[in-house]
């Protein structure tokens, strides 16, 4: 059975995207119910987006396809006509042999941070 696949610097975009959703649903809910288990239980969506996040990357294939994202959109004429908007292929790009620990650094947050509101979540709240 093979992975689907998912990659380049959308997959980073969805999820950044994705987590940042997770908690502010939890951070909405949870203020408006006055009910902070709502945070944790964000807390932990968040671990299995990276723990997801890092089992499709888990070969490599999204850090190869963002090379090669990132290889397409450094070239000069794509240098001359950049969208200062695509913030992830130029923050990939500032260092390509950085790629790789990048995303891992990206899956780690993730899924520490999710570890965190997951335990203490509900202790933000009154």
């Amino acid at each position: 059975m093979t992975k689907p696949r998912i990659g380049g610097p959308a997959a980073v975009v969805l999820f950044l995207g994705a987590s940042c959703a997770v908690l502010f649903v939890g951070l909405t809910v949870s203020k408006g119910t006055d009910d902070w288990t709502w945070l944790s239980r964000a807390g932990s969506v968040l671990v299995v987006l990276g723990i997801v996040f890092a089992y499709f990357n888990i070969d490599g294939f999204i850090e190869r396809s963002i090379r090669g994202a990132v290889r397409r959109l450094t070239t000069k004429k794509a240098r001359d006509n950049a969208d200062p908007s695509n913030w992830v292929v130029t923050w990939l790009a500032e260092d390509p042999a950085e790629i790789p620990r990048r995303v891992k650094t990206l899956e780690v947050a993730v899924i520490a941070l999710g570890t965190l509101i997951w335990g203490f979540g509900d202790l933000l709240g009154p």
